[in-house]
């Protein structure tokens, strides 16, 4: 049940982020996450992106309480909303059922969906929720309600997760088929693209420092090295993220619908152009992380329903054979997870939450690694590369005590972030507080 899986941090935090708001120690301006980033951030703010999905959240658990397993129902109900969104939008465009049903069918066992937009507690989720919904809103609805309900849902989408702009050619088909005024589109743009111009506005007004995030935008020469390139697209996105069977059918899709001139399918083939131009502005986070891929899974899903559609005609017995193929991938997809991993870190968190009162920040002497900090909902900093984190060194520790650092917790499992002489000066600097099976807690003295 608890988020500690693959990408642990990321989700983590992101939960914690919702537990702030709901416990209303936080705000939608001023939203905070355990993990204190950069140093001199002491208020924990957290403005990685509009923290939508992390409100709706927050809300649930106002209303039901403070349990993950409401996590897990607000996912799959935005699962479910945005399979639906796009059963209904597929259907619309391409007037067959069919087509639709077997793109709602790739969407929802694609490994990428089932674990970093059904399963992760993540704002990709989110994104690709409110893109979906905004989209098959224009292409129903035209009164002015509807018109800024979708603009909403689309400005929402791209203040959560701005590379989902990616899938911009499909928004403007969808605007000129329906034949909307250009006021209207105006309108629609408008909303689409101001609430996060306007997130970084705010951003810059307070003077919160998120430089430290660019590093997604750095390695863009890595799209020319074919090593990195080879493992980006045949590790990450055919192998973890869509799957072998519905990588083959998208681009069997993607070869019919070229030779068949089909033209109903160029937003998707625009959708999809547009992934290369993404890799090579984001390199580095695509490369590292595979939910950087969620913004692509739409076209991906849909190219590879088209080739089903046609390979059903040909051969009903081959496409039985791939279905199935693609129901266990989906299957073993839904059983991922790190045992080992996530004792050591319940066992350290239920040891932080019981020693370290709520309203105390940490140093976690531990590096790269906050999801202990995060499940026992404290807010603190871990060592790792300074000035994003505290540096591993006695000195980067040390100086942290004058901004108000309450505890120290030192894990006695694991790596330490500080070993050797570092970690011996910086233990000469504090006193212990309390000890238990798992961790050390000190204060300065």
């Amino acid at each position: 049940m608890l988020p500690i899986d693959a990408h642990a941090m990321r989700q983590t935090d992101t939960e914690c982020v919702a537990y702030f708001l709901a416990k209303g120690e936080a705000s939608m301006l001023y939203p905070k996450s355990c993990l204190i980033r950069p140093v001199d951030n002491f208020e924990g703010y957290f403005f990685l992106e509009f923290p939508a999905y992390e409100a709706v959240i927050a809300l649930n658990y106002r209303i039901f309480g403070y349990d993950i397993l409401v996590v897990r129902l607000v996912n799959l109900v935005l699962y479910v909303l945005a399979g639906v969104s796009l059963w209904w939008l597929v259907k619309e465009w391409f007037e067959n059922k069919l087509m639709a049903l077997l793109a709602l069918f790739t969407f929802s066992l694609a490994p990428g969906s089932i674990f970093f937009l059904g399963h992760a507690v993540h704002p990709d989720l989110f994104a690709v929720f409110s893109w979906l919904l905004g989209i098959a809103i224009l292409l129903k609805k035209k009164n002015i309600f509807w018109i800024i309900l979708a603009g909403l849902l689309l400005g929402l989408s791209v203040a959560t997760r701005p590379f989902i702009l990616i899938g911009w050619p499909l928004v403007i088909a969808v605007l000129f088929k329906k034949k909307y005024k250009w006021f209207e589109m105006f309108c629609i743009f408008g909303l689409m693209l101001g609430i996060y111009g306007w997130w970084r506005w705010w951003i810059w007004k307070l003077g919160v420092n998120v430089v430290w995030e660019n590093w997604v935008l750095s390695g863009g020469e890595g799209l020319f090295n074919l090593g990195l390139l080879k493992n980006l697209i045949w590790k990450n996105m055919v192998g973890e993220v869509m799957g072998k069977a519905i990588s083959l059918m998208a681009v069997i899709g993607l070869v019919l619908s070229l030779v068949k001139k089909d033209f109903k399918m160029w937003p998707f083939w625009g959708w999809l152009a547009m992934v290369p131009i993404y890799w090579g502005l984001v390199f580095e986070g695509n490369l590292t992380h595979q939910y950087y891929a969620d913004v692509y899974i739409v076209p991906v899903v849909v190219l590879a329903a088209y080739g089903l559609v046609h390979l059903v005609k040909k051969n009903v017995y081959i496409t039985v054979f791939i279905i199935i193929l693609i129901i266990i991938n989906g299957w073993r997809t839904s059983q991922y997870y790190f045992n080992d991993y996530d004792k050591q870190n319940i066992d350290i968190a239920n040891e932080i939450e019981k020693m370290v009162p709520e309203n105390k920040k940490i140093i976690y002497l531990y590096r790269a690694n906050s999801v202990p900090l995060s499940l026992a909902h404290r807010q603190g900093w871990i060592v790792g590369e300074w000035p994003t984190d505290v540096g591993s060194h006695a000195w980067s520790v040390v100086q942290m005590k004058p901004l108000g650092v309450d505890l120290v917790v030192l894990p006695k499992v694991g790596y330490p972030g500080l070993v050797g002489e570092d970690l011996r000066v910086v233990l000469q600097n504090l006193e212990i507080v309390v000890e238990g099976k798992y961790i050390k807690v000190y204060r300065f003295k």
